[in-house]
């Protein structure tokens, strides 16, 4: 399953800053698909937390989005399309949270096979998680 979210009306960005993720259960990864005023990376992992979805990056784990109330197995309705709920950005560590809201635009169900895959595997990237 693969949702896309789109995120916004944070507090402190500019007032067009958004950002549209893609959230795939299967591979537990993330990608953006459009952003603005929002430093997120290409892509990144997923955690899924008691509190919600984290955002993390994909080389350090670091959490860049908490987003609160979400679940993939609230996805599973049919009428999930108008889900929404706060989210907390952290641009940087050891900041404050900026917050704002979360909306789910579409849930694709059946499984995806991407035209481009952007995703990187794990040993990819091994080596800069060791020289980090």
């Amino acid at each position: 399953m693969r949702v896309t979210i789109k995120l916004d009306a944070f507090d402190h960005a500019d007032s067009d800053a958004f950002a549209v993720l893609w959230l795939d259960r299967e591979t537990q990864r993330w990608s953006r698909e459009g952003h603005e005023a929002l430093d997120l990376p290409t892509w990144g992992i997923l955690r899924e937390l008691p509190q919600g979805l984290a955002i993390c990056d994909a080389t350090r784990g670091r959490t860049l989005m908490m987003l609160q109330a979400l679940a993939f197995e609230a996805c599973a309705p049919q009428d999930v399309q108008e889900a929404r709920g706060p989210a907390e950005y952290f641009p940087t560590e050891g900041n404050a949270a900026d917050t704002g809201h979360w909306h789910v635009q579409c849930v694709e169900r059946e499984p995806i096979q991407a035209e481009h895959d952007s995703f990187c595997t794990f040993d990819d990237i091994s080596g800069e998680i060791a020289g980090a």
